[in-house]
């Protein structure tokens, strides 16, 4: 028995929602950032330290303990690409200032990771529950097998242990942003141009503008990417559960919806051949789709909606 419309409601609501709550931390970690990257060049600029000379020892080597402070597995390869700048070679003044503006980016990448880390635990979770709820409101229908929740913990141990921080180009975005800051820094360091608004720029890298939304919009571009891959993959492990052979592809009826989503929209497909891409969401970047079930006897029995009155859904 699919789930009810009410139930279907929660489960896409409790997950894509969260992407709000996703979205304006993440929006306030990227304003942090930038008010500290701005702090940095305005003390680097204060100083009239040259951009080619020759930083002290002591403060390569105080940067370098910062960056070993916060790597880890996921950000390993930024931290250690900034560590090269100042300890490989003969660094300069440049090299250390972007070292020390990568260091509030990194953890801004951090943060990324574990919020979609924690995702990928919490969706199949969520599909998890939801199930469950239906199961004691129409046990007759929505039958679940003895080892349901076994499998569904497979589902979530697998989605944890298969996060590859490398797949999700968090850690690529943090670094274009890095080179960006790098050469708006540079500027206002060698420019005798007064005018020139370098803490603006760096904002605008960043934060973004009316009409974009910098890099903190591409890191939420990200996790709304995720949320959809979580939920529908989530979702076809637990048909598989249950013994659903089929499911239906539901295209978000909006006014920006995608012409490749809405030409699909309604299709029927075996849950043996969900791919991703080709006819289970995401089909694209941003895509915030989702599949229902398709029953055997769907034209034979009414809906859980029909069955019940909607309070007892609470």
């Amino acid at each position: 028995m699919m789930l009810s419309r009410r139930q279907m409601r929660r489960l896409i609501n409790s997950v894509y929602g969260a992407n709000n709550k996703y979205g304006k931390e993440l929006d306030r970690l990227y304003k942090r950032a930038s008010r500290q990257i701005k702090g940095e060049i305005s003390t680097f600029l204060s100083s009239q330290d040259s951009w080619s000379g020759k930083p002290s020892e002591d403060d390569l080597e105080d940067v370098r303990r910062q960056l070993e402070s916060i790597n880890n597995d996921d950000v390993s390869s930024l931290v250690n690409a900034s560590i090269a700048m100042i300890t490989l070679g003969h660094p300069k003044n440049s090299d250390l200032e972007i070292a020390r503006i990568s260091i509030p980016m990194i953890n801004v990448a951090k943060q990324q990771h574990r919020q979609l880390r924690r995702m990928a635990g919490d969706v199949p979770k969520q599909v998890q529950k939801i199930s469950h709820i239906q199961q004691s409101v129409t046990p007759e229908y929505h039958q679940l097998p003895f080892n349901y929740d076994l499998m569904l913990q497979h589902s979530v141990s697998r989605a944890i242990d298969s996060y590859d921080s490398s797949q999700n180009n968090i850690n690529g975005t943090i670094q274009s942003a890095i080179s960006r800051i790098k050469d708006v820094a540079k500027q206002a360091s060698q420019s005798k141009d007064a005018s020139i608004d370098w803490a603006k720029k760096v904002d605008r890298i960043l934060t973004g503008t009316n009409t974009s939304g910098g890099a903190s919009g591409t890191a939420q571009r990200i996790i709304r990417t995720e949320a959809c891959r979580d939920l529908n993959s989530s979702t076809i492990d637990d048909y598989k559960a249950r013994g659903v052979s089929k499911y239906r592809f539901m295209s978000l009826e909006a006014e920006n919806s995608c012409v490749e989503c809405t030409e699909i929209d309604g299709n029927t497909y075996d849950v043996d051949d969900a791919q991703e891409g080709v006819n289970l969401p995401p089909m694209h970047p941003n895509c915030q789709c989702w599949i229902v079930e398709v029953a055997e006897s769907d034209d034979d029995l009414p809906t859980v909606d029909e069955m019940i009155n909607d309070d007892n859904f609470e």
